[in-house]
């Protein structure tokens, strides 16, 4: 495929298409034992059926983008639901008690900060 993109890989089959399809090549071809005309008809075949799977391609990524916002919404909403599940704990425990200290203490055990880096020796 020499590092070429879509358009030019599209554009380089439809020109040996259309070069199959000439009479001189298709001549000497034929001289040869070989129909050309399948072959080309067969690269034809697929270039014309890239818009419409281009278009499908188009949409199956908007269907994509929305199902991912709907899982993120969802996801945000029981994360935003679990801290206000830990604030009311603190409230009405108060923060020394072990269970707020416990609900507190899992997402810097899920994260945990990196350790700083130790200065370099002067």
């Amino acid at each position: 495929m020499a590092n070429m993109n879509n358009a030019e890989r599209e554009s380089f089959a439809s020109q040996i298409a259309g070069i199959l399809k000439e009479k001189a090549t298709s001549d000497a071809l034929k001289a040869k034992k070989f129909d050309p005309a399948d072959l080309a008809k067969e690269i034809e075949d697929g270039i014309k059926a890239l818009p419409d799977l281009n278009a499908k391609t188009v949409a199956d990524e908007a269907i994509a983008q929305a199902s991912l916002a709907a899982e993120n919404a969802v996801r945000d909403t029981a994360y935003d639901a679990a801290s206000g599940a830990v604030n009311t704990v603190a409230g009405l425990l108060g923060k020394d008690h072990a269970l707020t200290k416990k609900l507190r203490g899992i997402r810097g055990e899920m994260n945990p900060k990196k350790p700083k880096k130790a200065a370099p020796p002067k």
